[in-house]
């Protein structure tokens, strides 16, 4: 199958996003099936060995935010365009709470568009500010778990080019229920060099989750499939468990995995 990518406005930050292939659509993937090589410019990604059926493209940023974009394969020689959306959009605020903003549970909240073609995440300092821009127009949810649409804090809708200045109230009782474990992984040869680019997602019972930054992951406590990748090794799957730091939420220390790819 060949994806060619559609980036009318010359974003750069399209330009340089992660493109991988899951299996059925997205709210019902059940895997990843592929990741693609970064082809020449002009060129198409090619994903080898793609059978008929039900597919989700996504495309992941490297400031955390991805696309996805269903598709149906009826033959294997399919070629598709893959549009990236004008990104011009943006909102500004600070999360605020009854309590002090601290630990990461308090300080990212997901924010996805109502169709889920677009998701990421709000980043806050310790303050409790943040900034978040080159966001597509549309609807969004903010605040949910980004493996669970229906728990969100607010909706906003955005035009293109449009800033909105948006103050989050994370109360306790909303924080109860938006609860995320963090994890951090490093991306390692056998010799315990790392490799930069290396492509890792998540796995689990709701779908894929992409990371944040190429390596920070933010997810529901409970049991997953790390997948790494990188042109020339092998891809690696090891299962891990998501959980709560001890001195949640009064601060925290991510969970960290180190990945080892072995050379093909």
């Amino acid at each position: 199958m060949l994806v060619y990518p559609d980036n009318e406005a010359n974003d750069p930050k399209w330009e340089t996003a992660k493109i991988y292939l899951l299996e059925g659509f997205h709210s019902k993937s059940a895997r990843t099936v592929n990741f693609a090589d970064k082809p020449e410019p002009g060129q198409p990604y090619v994903f080898s060995n793609i059978q008929a059926g039900d597919y989700t493209i996504v495309a992941n940023r490297t400031d955390g935010l991805s696309m996805q974009q269903e598709i149906k394969v009826e033959a294997k020689e399919t070629s598709v365009s893959l549009k990236m959306p004008v990104s011009t959009a943006s909102i500004s605020g600070r999360i605020t709470g009854a309590e002090p903003i601290t630990g990461t549970q308090l300080r990212m909240l997901a924010i996805r568009q109502k169709d889920d073609k677009i998701i990421g995440y709000i980043q806050a300092k310790e303050d409790g500010a943040y900034k978040l821009e080159n966001l597509p127009a549309g609807r969004y949810s903010i605040g949910g778990n980004p493996q669970d649409p229906n728990q969100s804090l607010l909706d906003v809708e955005l035009s293109e080019g449009e800033h909105k200045n948006i103050d989050i109230d994370a109360n306790v009782s909303s924080i109860a229920r938006l609860v995320m474990a963090p994890l951090r992984v490093h991306v390692v040869d056998k010799s315990g060099i790392p490799i930069p680019g290396a492509a890792v997602v998540l796995e689990g019972d709701s779908g894929i989750i992409e990371p944040l930054n190429n390596e920070y992951f933010m997810a529901k406590p409970g049991n997953y499939i790390l997948r790494g990748s990188y042109p020339g090794f092998k891809e690696s799957r090891q299962q891990i468990t998501m959980k709560l730091p001890d001195n949640w939420p009064s601060g925290y220390q991510p969970q960290t995995v180190v990945v080892r790819l072995e050379k093909q």
